[in-house]
């Protein structure tokens, strides 16, 4: 991820990204997934010391929330529990959530780590796509919405983890694209909410706090598809399918726009190789 302060389109940011990433380098730091509270208690702080090993200056963790709902609607929100279940939320669970990784996390940060977050939202019931999900992050659904059982609960383990000089990378959503840019003033309420809950009673230094959001490389909306998906494909026809495709969905561009000048991070995912093999 890089750190960015103005919107751009899908061809200059890729552009941009894949440049500095050619002429400065960078360090990919090793990921821990978590995807039940099972995972959080017992395996997450063995998943810390084999991350140790490979001597980068950050360590990502990646929980997972889940939530009930098809490719495109959300009902309802969970926490997995370690037989498989899933529990509707409550504040004991929310608490047991943000205890176990806090617990993990400051593992990583008494190590001498910086720390990274990618919030993560599968569906319980059915392998589908979130780039695809509709879903408003400040919506309540049965009582509580994303704001409350995925960033809160992250957002204050970091800030139960973290001490003096640890730096923060908080990435808000994983390939959201159609959440994104149809609640874009939403996500941005999140911008402010998450620095605040992290840097709370802490003495950090300015730029200690990055907060972020995640875009999928040939889907960066969520409504914008592709006849290809190749990076190169993209780059060249993103301003033309966009002009054709989103005067046809319920996009938010002035929302998404103020949105980009408030991240301090925009994190495109890609799958495919930046470089040609013939």
């Amino acid at each position: 991820m890089w750190a960015m302060r103005r919107p751009c389109l899908l061809g200059c940011l890729l552009a941009l990204l894949v440049t500095r990433a050619v002429a400065k380098g960078g360090e990919f730091s090793p990921s821990i997934v978590l995807t039940n509270m099972g995972e959080l208690q017992n395996n997450c702080e063995q998943m810390v010391n084999n991350a140790l090993t490979l001597n980068a200056k950050s360590i990502k963790f990646v929980p997972t929330v889940h939530y009930y709902g098809s490719e495109s609607s959300l009902n309802s929100y969970c926490y997995r529990n370690e037989w498989g279940s899933c529990e509707a939320p409550n504040k004991d669970n929310i608490e047991r959530f943000t205890g176990l990784l806090a617990k993990c996390m400051k593992k990583a940060v008494i190590a001498g780590k910086n720390i990274a977050v990618l919030a993560h939202l599968d569906n319980m019931q059915q392998y589908t796509w979130r780039n695809l999900l509709q879903f408003n992050p400040t919506q309540k659904k049965n009582g509580y919405s994303y704001a409350d059982v995925v960033i809160a609960p992250m957002a204050n383990a970091v800030n139960r983890a973290i001490r003096r000089g640890t730096k923060v990378v908080f990435t808000l959503n994983g390939e959201t694209g159609k959440s994104v840019s149809q609640y874009a003033s939403q996500w941005l309420k999140l911008v402010a909410y998450t620095k605040n809950l992290i840097k709370r009673g802490k003495s950090l230094n300015n730029g200690d706090v990055l907060v972020g959001i995640s875009l999928n490389y040939n889907k960066v909306y969520g409504w914008i598809d592709f006849d290809r998906i190749s990076p190169e494909y993209i780059s060249k026809n993103f301003d033309r399918e966009w002009k054709q495709q989103a005067k046809n969905y319920p996009i938010d561009l002035a929302g998404m726009r103020q949105l980009y000048w408030a991240v301090d991070v925009i994190g495109v995912s890609g799958r495919r190789s930046t470089e040609s093999h013939g």
